[in-house]
Parts: C-alpha cells; structure tokens; sequence
C-alpha cells in the first residue's frame, strides 16, 4: 500500500482530531499482542517508508484464520518463520483472507500456502488482477502505456511502464495458488466463530475487502480506512477510464452506516475507534486537495506538471508513479463534473479549469 497526502504520495501523518482515540499499546515490529484471547495483532516489517503492516490471527478450533499476508521480502519471511513458533504456536493456518492485491497484502500468499495449504478467500475483482499482474505485460500493452505517457508529459516511460505491467509486482509477490474461493458482498464470513460482514469497496483497490463484526464492534479495515494516512486513490494507464476518486468517496458511505464505536483494525497505524470522524476526515482531505488543484489549473498544465505541484516535494521512483496516479483520479473527478477542461498541445493533453 501506498498512501497519498500533501507530503507526498507514500504517507502523511496527521495528529488524532477530537473523536478518534488510538489504542494505547501495539506490537513491535516483527511481533504480535493479543487484542482479545481469540484475536492477535500481528505487525510485520516492509522495507520501505510505511515501516510495517498490521495483519490479524483470529483463533479456530484447530487453528488460525489470518488476514493479510504480508510482503515478499526477505525481513517479512524472517519475521513469519519465528512467528511460526510464537504467534501460531505451532497451530496451522486454516484459512487466509486477502483485503486487496497490493504487494504488502497479498505478497506472501503462496510462501503461506506453501507452508501450510489453507484455504484462500478473496474478492473476484483481487484475484484477476493479481493474476493479471503475476502473469505480464499484454500484446501492445507497451506501445499504449507510451502513448498515454507522451499525452500526459511523462518523461520516466520506462519506470512507468514497469509499474503498469507489473514488472515490479511480480518481485514482490510470490505468486497466487491456483485454487481460490471468491468472497461475495452480502454473504457473512465465519471467522473465529463470529460472523463478519464483507464490505467490498472500490477507489483504493478494485475489490477491496474490509470485514465487520457487528456481534463484536470490530472492523477489520484494510486499507479503506486509515488513521493519520490516506490511502493512495489511483487513476493509471490500465485504469484510466475509473472516477477512482469517486468510488472511494462514495464507499465511504459502507463504514458511516456502522456503529460509530465501532473498533478500527487498519492495515497501516495503531488500532483506533472514531470511525465517523476518520471518515470525515479523510473526505475533507480529498476535498482541500480538489480546491488545491483547481486553483493550480487556472493555467493549462499537463498531469506530469500537475503532480510536483499537488505534493509539494521530490518525487522518485514508485512515489512518482503513485503521484501521477493519484493526481490523475483528482483530475478525472473534477473533469466528470465540469469543473474543469482540457485541450490538446500538440501531442499534450493539458487541464483547465472551466
């Protein structure tokens, strides 16, 4: 996961508002707490600037459910082969849950079954682009991908195109087993003896899943809702034609619906409860941000001139591909809803406001 916020596209930290309380104690990096007797709190390394990623034990009768998996490195499989014998207990995986496709969610999936054949759920939408992705560029997919740089401004074609055809995925993602079991909205999940409600979602991640458990006031979010960071919202070359902003926004209308006491487990930060002002929150965020850029198009700029602009610092490597992206879904919304116009400069699209 990446996030997006005015420091820059990998992450922003903000301090709690009045409202949202964070859980006072958190695992160690590379360690797990138990939450509840029946549900651990493990927190695995990435070797990039998030730091870690949370993922979660919830206890069966013979064994564990986790959700997430982690990323394909070196310092998460270190962590999980000692896990094995302290976090597990030497208990076997029964069952995996997958949120979304990203890389530090989905990574470790195959290492995992590999080790110990679980089942493995996911949404429809999770597993084909994953499997998209794990399998490689498509005939032309290049030649478009260096079209659509030439239209935007886009000077790093290369790195671009190894983002948008997975070159960089496929290292960071051991591989998907071939049996899957497709996880549907509206159908209860029992995990750990309790229902969870799938809520699946779209903006961050084409089929994101988050779980709630009404019976227990816990959801189980992914990266749909984040504390003190927002989750990357990307319209790319392989998505362009998406209002990703506006899916996202309007998923948000799933989590407002729950209790408002409801006890956040995020993929990313501690565990907090606040949930409606969370989501608050983050749509202000995305709304300043909107203001920001409209104020930026009152002269034509490309998406490539666009992005240094919206986020206020260097941006290199993946942080600027997830730029471009993230400033396009603002683009694209504000676009659907006629605020603001394009015209062509020679072979650049440029966007005005209206």
């Amino acid at each position: 996961v990446r996030a997006g916020a005015d420091a820059g596209p990998s992450m922003t930290h903000a301090e709690p508002k009045h409202g949202i309380r964070h859980h006072a104690a958190a695992p160690e990096t590379g360690g797990f707490l138990d939450l509840y007797p029946d549900l651990r709190w493990l927190r695995l390394p990435l070797p990039f600037e998030l730091g870690h990623i949370n993922v979660w034990l919830l206890a069966e009768a013979d064994g564990w459910t986790l959700v997430d998996t982690g990323l394909n490195a070196d310092v998460a499989r270190a962590a999980w082969q000692r896990l094995f014998n302290t976090a597990l207990q030497g208990r076997p995986l029964q069952r995996i849950v997958v949120t979304h496709y990203h890389p530090d969610h989905m990574g470790l999936a195959q290492f995992l079954w590999d080790a110990f054949q679980p089942q493995l759920l996911m949404t429809a939408a999770t597993e084909s682009r994953t499997r998209s992705l794990l399998q490689g560029a498509q005939a032309g997919q290049a030649q478009e991908i260096a079209a659509y740089c030439r239209r935007h401004g886009i000077e790093q074609v290369e790195q671009y195109t190894a983002y948008i055809t997975g070159a960089g995925y496929r290292n960071m993602v051991a591989g998907l087993p071939p049996a899957v079991t497709q996880v549907a909205g509206g159908v209860p999940l029992r995990l750990g003896g309790h229902d969870w409600q799938p809520i699946i979602a779209n903006g961050h991640a084409p089929g994101h899943l988050s779980l709630y458990c009404a019976e227990r006031g816990l959801l189980i979010a992914g990266d749909q809702v984040l504390p003190g960071i927002s989750a990357n919202i990307s319209v790319q070359a392989n998505n362009r034609d998406e209002d990703a902003l506006q899916a996202y926004l309007q998923s948000m209308q799933c989590f407002t619906a729950l209790d408002p006491e409801t006890t956040v487990l995020p993929a990313h930060g501690p565990v907090f409860t606040g949930l409606h002002e969370r989501v608050t929150g983050i749509i202000e965020h995305h709304q300043i941000r909107l203001q920001r850029l409209l104020a930026l198009c009152e002269q034509p700029l490309c998406l490539a001139e666009v992005a240094p602009r919206l986020f206020r610092k260097p941006l290199q490597g993946i942080d600027y591909v997830l730029a471009l992206g993230e400033a396009m879904s603002h683009l694209v919304y504000l676009l659907n809803r006629g605020e603001l116009r394009t015209l062509m400069d020679g072979e650049v699209q440029r966007f005005v406001r209206a």
